[in-house]
């Protein structure tokens, strides 16, 4: 699979993430390039993860919305209830 034939962002990242994996471990043992590779995988699995971490933040705050939606709705609702049940009697 070719970086950008998907339109799907998170199925882009985890093509990105597995290029690295390939381009790392082509990379020589040697200090210096023990360093660029760690620094590659550090640096190119960020952005995965964030994208999904966002994606959860998106979630989240889409499910806050919804119940404060929700609970004006009940209270409404109550509201309406209650005027239209009038003073009670005791007899």
């Amino acid at each position: 699979m070719a970086i950008g034939k998907s339109s799907n962002l998170e199925e882009r990242l985890i093509e990105y993430c597995v290029l690295l994996t390939h381009i790392v471990q082509e990379l020589p043992h040697t200090k210096f390039g023990n360093y660029i590779a760690d620094h590659l995988v550090r640096s190119g699995v960020s952005p995965s993860f964030n994208y999904a971490e966002a994606q959860d933040e998106v979630k989240v705050v889409a499910a806050i919305k919804e119940t404060n939606e929700l609970v004006s709705i009940f209270v409404a609702s109550v509201r309406t209830a209650r005027s239209h049940s009038g003073p009670k009697s005791d007899s």
